[in-house]
């Protein structure tokens, strides 16, 4: 009934059960070590008791002018570590401020010294800048908060200069792709006997964190663990109908490229399309600059165009992406 439930106005509209589980956290999109929280089965959400048990404000070093309000905002990103915010977060109701629980919880310090990457002082600029550079390995573009050398006139992200509290990976975990078995944390390289890939991304796993199903020879990394791929696409540019991810090791040809494929595809049920991860964002129709008509996505090659050369790079073709490009010129 739901007069025996928790109410937590904060974070969800309906009463919530406590309930025990190792699932990630409909809160934090995290895994936590400890299985108590807050479920609420009219909509399929779970809690951490944490998260559950958060202040509904808070003043945060980083924003010192505003108090931070405990709200729902997914879709934003921290203006800290530049982290995409999944469900709750603190934010600023005048300035739009926003962080992730984990930035709330371990605000980063406003100087840095003796770092690894940098000789000199690094100070927090708590203010969104012009896009800049990080000058650490990372080298990717960011716009948020940063650390700045003013001797040498570099930034760099809060993230590659500061390190906070790790977070605590739980050594089970029940994941929403592997619902037989939990998986189990491991370290290093994964087990002889599998091919050391993540089953959803693909990617090689080496001297790291992973969790493993031995039983079933299922692997994820981190980053799958963490952020997994939708179980469910709609709208796409690649095709019309819903598309559902398939976590298994299965050999098919990519509808969209034409090449083998042999894990964890997105298949149509209604006309039987398979893709690759990576070529869903291939648009079915293009414009070229070197032919006047529209050029279509085709996966089949019609008969005698094997002897037939890119219009572009005037190569043989051995698969077909685009049927119109192949031109006579």
């Amino acid at each position: 009934m739901e007069s025996d439930g928790v109410s937590l106005p904060l974070i969800h509209k309906h009463p919530m059960m406590p309930f025990n589980d190792l699932r990630r956290g409909d809160c934090c999109r995290l895994f936590k070590s400890e299985s108590d929280g807050y479920y609420c089965e009219l909509c399929d959400i779970f809690v951490h008791k944490k998260c559950g048990d958060l202040p509904g404000y808070i003043n945060h070093p980083s924003h010192p002018n505003h108090t931070l309000r405990l709200q729902e905002k997914p879709g934003h990103t921290c203006a800290l570590c530049e982290g995409r915010i999944w469900n709750l977060c603190y934010s600023c109701e005048m300035c739009d401020f926003v962080v992730d629980l984990h930035c709330a919880k371990y605000p980063p310090p406003d100087v840095i010294a003796n770092l690894e990457t940098h000789p000199h002082k690094l100070t927090l600029v708590k203010e969104e800048t012009c896009r800049f550079k990080c000058c650490a390995k990372c080298g990717k573009y960011g716009d948020g908060f940063t650390y700045k050398c003013d001797e040498c006139d570099v930034a760099f992200h809060v993230e590659c200069a500061w390190h906070p509290a790790p977070l605590d990976h739980p050594t089970e975990v029940n994941h929403s792709y592997h619902s037989l078995h939990p998986l189990k944390l491991h370290t290093g390289s994964p087990p002889d006997y599998s091919d050391r890939m993540c089953r959803l991304c693909g990617r090689w796993i080496q001297e790291e964190l992973f969790y493993h199903c031995s039983s079933c020879n299922f692997t994820l990394d981190m980053r799958c663990v963490l952020n997994p791929p939708p179980k469910s696409l709609v709208d796409l540019k690649a095709h019309d109908h819903q598309l559902t991810l398939l976590p298994r090791l299965d050999s098919f040809t990519c509808n969209a490229c034409g090449l083998k494929g042999v894990r964890s595809p997105y298949a149509c049920f209604i006309c039987g399309f398979m893709i690759h991860q990576d070529c869903l964002s291939l648009p079915r129709v293009i414009n070229i600059n070197r032919h006047d008509h529209r050029v279509s996505r085709a996966s089949v090659l019609g008969d005698g165009a094997m002897n037939s050369v890119c219009g572009v790079c005037l190569l043989r073709m051995l698969i077909q992406l685009y049927t119109d490009a192949i031109l006579s010129m």
